[in-house]
């Protein structure tokens, strides 16, 4: 690393150390210096020293160089004199004092025509901070005023041959620092982006300035909820900090943030064990002035409750107590302690000791802000939840109110079902909280009291709270932080539908039924919204395959986070934490600019959908579409017809739950040497009692439920990896054989989709290639023939693959890509260009990571690309043009669950990248299997019927086929349909006018030796 600024660090280290003789020690080194760069080395000091916060020592170092400036008329080092003495007294919030040697520096500037030298935008900049700082409470007003300065200042620092790299690093946050406070957080991350860059470029890696912004930008990140960004710039930071403790309130602080983002990343017992590092250091550090800090005793109460040790909480909130004894300046942090010891004892079952410490809590948040503050409308709203808790409905309501009443002023929170104008509060995140908790309670309390004016306020303020959700997400105020928040909010989200239902069910009220369903869809958008912010995953168009800059810095970022787990050694630690920065932030500015994924279900109407948009989604009266949503006591399913809908409650009852955890083991881990029949047709059939019948009975008048033949399934929660249609509609428990079950598929024609959303778009115009072409890849070259299925396995080869696209390239006209041919190179290069792709490969889901699941291709290892196609690499690409996706693969249907709108797998991948129908797999299918049902897939296809009709004809064939062991729904029910059902036009290897040619020229033939004989032979 660069050198240049090792003086510096040498000085700062005295100079902190010694502050008392700051001003000897600087004159010794400065005095064998020529006169201009004496002067320039005490204003270097002079910006060390602020770093530090030593405005006294700083001050008299302006003075000085003040008076020596113009003895020499060194007028630049007069101007960065007042320019830094504005700025110092900006810093001590004296704002006529930094206005008046502003307006110095600027004269000076001016008289002397210092345009040209960093002074000019030095001074600008400042000013703007100035007026930052003056008028941060009403920021907003003045924005436009700082933004002239900040902008201007840069503009004319870049202009500079050589500008100030100090200057520039102070500058960069600043802009860096006001844009984060507007909310604004792409300028923020860019300007940030840049100064990480600078500090890299330009700065030792154990620079106190690189570590001091490190430290102030792993705080930026921890407030937007890049917890692990933060938690790689706070640990580069205290490395830095801490070599020789020179600053050890920051130091210290910097070991705060590191168990912050433990906390908040979930790892508590790391949190907790950091906490605890902190404590013992200070402890073992009581000599230093201010080194005592509250914040650790206070976390750590909270990790250790997270982690059930009360008597570990108890002790350190007692010690707290303690130092905010001796420490009164602590004191306003007392209700912290009071509110953790509260939580304590509620679980420890002492509630009357819980209730008096919320109490305490509440009376400390009065004693020190008064009535009207937001630290009262915490402790009240804190007050409301115990209660609730306790099922103590009304004091919780009462506490709720007094909550709101802290924040609105003019509001009476004396009745129940009043609420304020919620405008006039800026703080929608904190509002919510509340709103959430009052509705809550109003419906709990309904089903005390049954008073409809209960249930009917609660419903009322759901619509307000969904509004103000709205309000949140369109004015683009949507981070990392705020996925905690939508996390939170979602048993708020579970009863407000619980809500609609029941006024429905009471009034028989149609608005109900319909708000119903809009409260499912606006909750699956909102969550698809926050679970679409973790995706950084952007196209680089400079490539020349979409993602490939970004999967190659997501691998390094593996490999070095990898390393980071494995490291003990804290210097190796500490370079690789500075590759792992470097990386980051490299592919940050890269992709800036650059617009993230625009899922199909996330456009500006996807929480506008009614129930009659869904109608318009059925296509004809023998199709059902039933909408499952799984909420807290209750499965609802929503039926749609074509011309009518209807609302129906399923009790979600521990039985349903082990039901579906019967049903989904004996398919996934079928056995044939062992008998699961009983297990398995107990399940499937009360799974068919509890989710279908209830369907068939309630619709059993119009239209007639033996007329429908189609059922499109949007599935929820719990049944989002269940295939229905290996249901069972009656029970045998007797003959023990899987051949004659009466399956569900016997019965209905079905498929499914991730949600109404993507199945509007699914069934939308879109461009289709004309001529019909496809792709099919297979991971194996050799055929089974050829060696034997134990070798073939032990080379990680799928011995039916290449067996199975033979078998397909006789029904379909296919281009083939097989065994070493089978790479991610060629698929990404082709794809595009054909109307239906069939994939037969390893898949291999991610539970953990809803954009990690991927499909395996065979490895070109002179190929930038891994082998490995993840899910966010199809988020990239544009597959519109094709008309199906046939994945012949493990567990395509699998990957992480996204609350209220299902699996986000590889399958949903290709749904994003545009292709409107897909056939997945649930879990690991044998390939031998596989081979055989997708042959009669294909020559169903072939027949132009749907896609979904295609795929239930070939799984009966095959069950028709087989003897009773192949007929396990283990071995048929794991593909399933997605998306778009109708009928695909499919490239025939021989097609018909062949035929027709062949047997016009065969008739031909006989025609010629008849005519020929019958001349040799006359009559």
């Amino acid at each position: 690393m660069k050198d240049t600024n090792h003086l510096h660090t040498v000085l700062l280290k005295i100079l902190i150390c010694s502050g008392f003789l700051i001003l000897p020690v600087t004159s010794l080194m400065a005095q064998k210096l020529p006169g201009e760069d004496r002067l320039k080395m005490l204003m270097d000091s002079v910006e060390n020293l602020k770093l530090v916060r030593q405005f006294d020592s700083a001050i008299l170092l302006c003075n000085k160089v003040d008076k020596e400036s113009l003895a020499i008329s060194d007028w630049e080092s007069q101007a960065r004199a007042f320019n830094e003495l504005s700025d110092i007294y900006r810093g001590l919030r004296e704002y006529d004092s930094a206005k008046n040697f502003s307006r110095k520096a600027q004269d000076v500037i001016c008289q002397h025509n210092l345009n040209n030298t960093v002074e000019y935008p030095r001074n600008i900049f400042y000013a703007g901070k100035i007026i930052n700082y003056e008028h941060f409470r009403d920021i907003i007003t003045v924005k436009d005023s700082i933004q002239r300065c900040f902008s201007m200042a840069f503009q004319l620092n870049q202009d500079l041959k050589l500008p100030n790299k100090n200057f520039t690093t102070e500058l960069l946050f600043g802009i860096g620092y006001f844009h984060q406070v507007l909310g604004n957080i792409s300028e923020a991350n860019h300007y940030y982006n840049e100064l990480i860059s600078l500090l890299d470029s330009h700065f030792e890696e154990t620079d106190y300035r690189r570590g001091l912004y490190l430290y102030y930008i792993s705080i930026y990140y921890y407030n937007t909820g890049d917890y692990e960004r933060s938690n790689i710039l706070a640990q580069i930071a205290s490395y830095i900090l801490g070599q020789d403790k020179i600053d050890f309130n920051r130091y210290l602080s910097c070991e705060v943030q590191i168990g912050n983002n433990y906390w908040e990343l979930k790892r508590f017992q790391e949190a907790a064990e950091q906490y605890e590092k902190i404590i013992n250091l200070m402890e073992s550090e009581k000599g230093r002035k201010n080194s005592i800090l509250i914040e650790p005793y206070i976390n750590i109460c909270q990790a250790l409750i997270t982690l059930a040790d009360y008597d570990g909480a108890i002790k350190y909130a007692n010690k707290a107590i303690d130092i905010i004894n001796v420490n009164p300046k602590w004191m306003r942090h007392t209700y912290f302690i009071y509110n953790d010891l509260a939580e304590v004892y509620e679980q420890k079952g002492d509630l009357k000791r819980a209730e008096l410490y919320f109490k305490k809590s509440l009376d400390q948040r009065l004693a020190l802000f008064g009535i009207n503050h937001e630290e009262v409308f915490e402790g009240f709203r804190f007050f409301g939840e115990y209660y609730e808790r306790k099922g103590d409905y009304v004091q919780a309501l009462e506490n709720y109110q007094k909550s709101m009443g802290a924040i609105y002023k003019d509001f009476n929170p004396k009745n129940k079902y009043d609420n304020p104008i919620f405008e006039g509060y800026t703080n929608t995140e904190q509002l919510l909280f509340v709103l959430f908790d009052k509705a809550g309670t109003l419906f709990k309390l309904y089903n005390q009291s049954n008073d409809i004016r209960d249930l009917e306020s609660a419903y009322a303020l759901y619509l307000k709270i969904y509004q103000l959700l709205e309000e949140l997400l369109n004015s683009g105020y949507i981070d990392k932080s705020s996925i905690q928040l939508f996390n939170r909010f979602d048993e708020g989200f579970k009863i407000s539908i619980d809500c609609a239902v029941k006024l429905n069910e009471i009034t028989s009220d149609d608005q109900y039924l319909d708000q119903s369903f809009k409260f499912i869809e606006q909750n699956k958008y909102f969550l698809l919204r926050k679970a679409l912010v973790n995706s950084n995953h952007n196209e680089d168009e400079n490539d020349a395959f979409p993602g490939k800059a970004e999967k190659t810095f997501s691998m390094e970022v593996g490999r070095l986070t990898r390393s980071v787990t494995l490291e003990k050694n804290p210097e190796s630690l500490f370079q690789i934490r500075n590759q792992l920065l470097r990386i980051v932030n490299e592919r940050d500015r890269l992709n800036e600019g650059k617009q993230h994924v625009n899922a199909v279900s996330l456009g500006t109407e996807a929480n506008k959908m009614t129930i009659s948009d869904a109608m318009h989604l059925v296509k004809n009266e023998k199709e059902l579409l039933i909408e499952y949503h799984w909420s807290n006591d209750h499965v609802y399913a929503f039926v749609i017809g074509k011309d009518f809908a209807d609302i129906i409650k399923i009790e979600s009852s521990a039985k349903l739950l082990s039901s579906i955890g019967l049903y989904a083991a004996t398919l996934t881990n079928h056995n044939p040497q062992t008998s699961d029949f009983n297990d398995y047709t107990e399940a499937a059939y009360y799974l068919y009692l509890s989710l279908i019948k209830p369907v068939e009975t309630q619709i059993s008048v119009s239209p007639k439920m033996d007329e429908i033949q189609r059922l499109v399934i949007v599935p929820d929660g719990p049944l989002s990896t269940l295939p229905f249609e290996a249901f069972i509609t009656e029970q045998d428990t007797i003959s023990g054989s899987y051949w004659g079950l009466s399956y569900l598929c016997r019965k209905y024609i079905m498929s499914y989709a991730y949600s109404l959303n993507i199945l509007k778009d699914n069934y939308s115009e879109v461009t289709k290639i004309s001529d019909p072409k496809m792709l099919a890849m297979s991971y194996s070259d050799k055929s089974i023939g050829m060696s034997t299925v134990e070798k073939l396995r032990s080379e990680n080869e799928l011995p039916y693959s290449s067996d199975e696209i033979i078998r397909i390239k006789k029904r379909v006209k296919s281009t083939n890509y097989l065994g070493e041919d089978a790479t991610e190179d060629v698929f990404k290069s082709k794809a595009n260009q054909y109307s239906i792709i069939h994939l037969a490969l390893h898949g291999q889901a991610d539970t953990t990571d809803m954009f990690n699941s991927q499909l395996i291709f065979k490895r070109d290892t002179s190929s930038i690309e891994d082998g490995e196609l993840r899910a966010y690499e199809l988020y990239n690409m544009d597959l519109s043009k094709t008309d199906l996706v046939v994945l012949s693969a493990c567990e395509t249907g699998i990957g992480k669950q996204a609350k209220g709108e299902g699996i986000f797998s590889i399958a949903r991948g290709f749904a994003y990248a545009g292709c409107p129908s897909i056939v997945m797999s649930l879990w690991k299918v044998n390939d031998k299997t596989t081979a055989d049902l997708f042959d009669y897939f294909y020559a169903n296809l072939a027949l132009k019927i749907s896609k979904d009709e295609a795929l239930r004809n070939a799984k009966l064939s095959y069950i028709e086929n087989s003897d009773d062991i192949g007929a396990h729904p283990a071995n048929w029910a794991a593909f399933i349909a997605l998306g778009n059902n109708q009928p695909v036009r499919i490239p025939v290897s021989n097609p018909y006018w062949i035929y027709i040619l062949s047997i016009i020229g065969i008739m031909s033939i006989i025609t010629f030796f008849i005519y020929n004989r019958s001349r040799k032979n006359p009559v």
